[in-house]
């Protein structure tokens, strides 16, 4: 499975965690003191660490740009990558603040 790594650019990840328990499609839990694991049809992704808001793990192929929405929907700066099973990163975007 394609791995994502995104960045958001700020020092909330309560405001990150809330964007996907609005997604219906998502389950969210506290996976640690300060992590959170969200597991959906999509993928299974930590969404760790503040300043910036870290988020990564294992999704289908066709996920990333739903997952993007959701990331996007926070409206702080944001980048995001996805890496094939070889490791190469196949897709990169970026977002800035509305």
């Amino acid at each position: 499975m394609p791995n994502y790594y995104a960045m958001v650019h700020t020092g909330d990840r309560k405001l990150v965690v809330e964007a996907f328990q609005r997604a219906e499609t998502w389950n969210v839990r506290k996976s640690a003191w300060d992590e959170y694991e969200a597991q959906s049809s999509i993928g299974e992704l930590e969404i760790q660490s503040e300043s910036p808001v870290l988020i990564n793990g294992s999704i289908v192929p066709n996920g990333f740009e739903q997952i993007n929405e959701i990331v996007g929907s926070t409206e702080f700066r944001w980048t995001a990558e996805l890496y094939d099973d070889d490791g190469n990163c196949s897709k990169r975007v970026g977002s800035e603040p509305t």
